[in-house]
């Protein structure tokens, strides 16, 4: 989201039954049979639920922003029946020599939208339109355009809360969840991801268990692993304060600052910025349990992190250069089978919720990775050296300061 121009301000409104407003094609009407009471009745509108329905409504819904644009109400963001139509200051806001603040003027009001709408017959539902403010809730999520942030509102909070304790209370009496109990949560806690990104990397292995459910046994119900448990607490953990809102404040393009990764087996992993470096070997006992090269490349993007993170970087987007295609695929999608590098994920996520960074993760050649060299022990000059930093506890047993 870009910074908002003064004064502006947004609405949101929304289409009462949408697709119950679509008159089905004569001809199709007969594939449209509902049975109510013995009786066969002919469905004369969309039903929800029916797959056409959605791009059917699309369609109308597309050609009244079309048409609302040809009014200058613009611009509009729509998904199926929520609209958010912002507008912008086109006079006012002045500082007059008495200190008073003359009142801002807009091209259009919710009242115009009504009256400009009327003709077309939308049904604006008229409990769920909202007055144009800085402020305002669209898709489930509260948006602030003087902030630049994207928070939960408390009554999704603490109904998503509720819905966990629900789930957890009910594996503390029966250690078996159902397929429909085990959607419905793991689409409640995406939606939540979208506020705390760095909870992605808590959501694959309920999205591996929902695979574990055969197309012909959905409605069985199955026992989950110890680590979908373990994630459901941890969201509750989470959850259990309302949390802090997503800041959006623009970070920019991706910058390239020479920063490179990289990691080797026999020696341990490298860092360099620009010509400075930083090195930390690797234990004897390094491998296993997940512990691969691929968590080694993992760990040396999260140093690296960390290093820009206790260099006060803050609200930008850099670039990260690394050899290892898997690894960089894993952090693209907030993800990984492998165990230890999500929980990599998870850590570098956070920092960058903290610092509302954007890590970029670039692939290149292991011939042309400047961190190389770093990473088998060829490092620079102790006077080029990067900050030092204390690691995280649970590196402590695999990796060690390079001095």
């Amino acid at each position: 989201m870009a910074t908002a121009p003064l004064g502006s301000q947004a609405a949101t409104l929304n289409i009462e039954a949408a697709y119950r407003t679509i008159l089905v094609w004569p001809p199709h009407k007969r594939f449209l049979i509902v049975e109510f009471d013995g009786s066969f009745w002919i469905d004369h509108n969309f039903p929800f639920g029916l797959t056409t329905a959605g791009g059917v409504q699309g369609h109308v819904a597309d050609a009244t922003v079309d048409i609302l644009h040809a009014m200058d109400i613009a611009p509009i963001k729509k998904w199926v029946d929520d609209h958010a139509m912002f507008r912008f200051l086109v006079a006012g806001g002045v500082l007059g020599p008495d200190g008073s603040i003359s009142s801002y003027e807009y091209l259009f009001d919710l009242l115009s939208i009504f009256t400009a709408t009327r003709p077309l017959g939308i049904p604006w539902h008229p409990d769920k339109c909202t007055d144009f403010d800085t402020i305002f809730t669209y898709l489930g999520f509260l948006w602030d355009l003087v902030e630049h942030s994207v928070s939960l509102p408390e009554a999704k909070h603490l109904k998503y809360l509720a819905k966990l304790d629900s789930i957890l209370t009910s594996l503390s009496k029966s250690p078996f969840l159902s397929f429909k109990d085990v959607l419905s949560i793991h689409g409640t806690l995406s939606h939540v991801a979208f506020i705390i990104p760095h909870g992605r990397a808590f959501l694959s292995n309920l999205s591996c268990f929902t695979s574990l459910f055969p197309r012909e046994a959905r409605f069985a119900q199955r026992k989950p692993p110890p680590s979908v448990v373990s994630d459901l607490k941890w969201w509750r953990d989470v959850l259990i304060t309302t949390p802090p809102a997503r800041v959006l404040t623009p970070r920019g393009p991706p910058h390239d600052i020479d920063l490179w990764v990289d990691a080797s087996t026999d020696w341990g992993i490298g860092i360099t910025l620009g010509d400075c470096w930083n090195a930390w070997h690797t234990t004897d006992s390094w491998k296993g349990k997940g512990r691969d090269i691929g968590w080694l490349e993992a760990i040396a993007i999260e140093l690296a992190v960390i290093t820009l993170q206790v260099a006060g970087w803050k609200d930008r987007s850099v670039l990260i250069h690394s050899d290892n295609q898997g690894v960089i695929g894993a952090f693209r999608h907030g993800r990984s089978r492998n165990f230890q590098v999500n929980l990599c994920i998870r850590w570098v996520q956070s920092i960058a919720m903290e610092t509302n960074m954007l890590h970029h993760l670039s692939y290149t050649e292991s011939i042309a990775n400047k961190a190389d060299p770093v990473s088998r022990g060829e490092t620079g000059p102790a006077s080029s050296r990067l900050p030092i930093f204390q690691l995280p506890k649970e590196l402590t047993p695999f990796i060690f300061l390079h001095v």
